[in-house]
């Protein structure tokens, strides 16, 4: 028997117990990125009654340190000359954040909102499903945790806009 197949035989049932825990980890995570998009694409449809702006949806190969290399969806808004994309970034991530009135806490994915591929938003998300925002272009307080709000349609069409100009 070869060495290859010696390691196999050995580490079967380890290999499919992390193969197993791994595609219900990325399986969760592309769920929560779906509901997301969905989201996004509502709150965009009933911001622009006129149909002005282009969505593109589209899906990016993700290279993630914990889940490896998968498909995620993701977004092209096109208005004019200008352009947002919002890419998924990562899983796991070892930002704290502080939804307001809240203790800080280990966010559990990041989404970035991007212009000429600066990111100018993180979209951060919580257990539950829960997605918090946070704007890059304000200056940090010091703390260690970044302060963040509540995603909701305002505060994301303000995000999109401010990018827009």
């Amino acid at each position: 028997m070869g060495k290859l197949r010696e390691l196999l035989t050995a580490e079967a049932e380890k290999f499919r117990s992390e193969k197993a825990k791994h595609q219900h980890a990325l399986d969760e995570w592309l769920g929560l990125l779906n509901d997301l998009f969905a989201k996004i694409d509502s709150w965009l449809k009933a911001s622009d009654p006129e149909g002005l702006l282009e969505i593109v949806p589209d899906t990016l190969t993700i290279n993630d340190p914990a889940l490896g290399e998968y498909k995620a969806p993701a977004r092209r808004i096109i208005l004019g000359m200008a352009a947002v994309e919002i890419v998924p970034r990562a899983r796991y991530v070892i930002a704290s954040i502080q939804p307001t009135g809240e203790p800080p806490v280990r966010a559990h994915g990041l989404v970035e909102i991007r212009t000429r591929g600066w990111a100018s938003h993180n979209l951060y998300q919580l257990p539950g499903g829960r997605w918090y925002i946070f704007d890059r272009s304000r200056p940090l307080s010091g703390v260690e945790a970044n302060p963040v709000e509540a995603l909701d349609a305002d505060r994301f069409e303000a995000a999109i806009a401010s990018q827009l100009r």
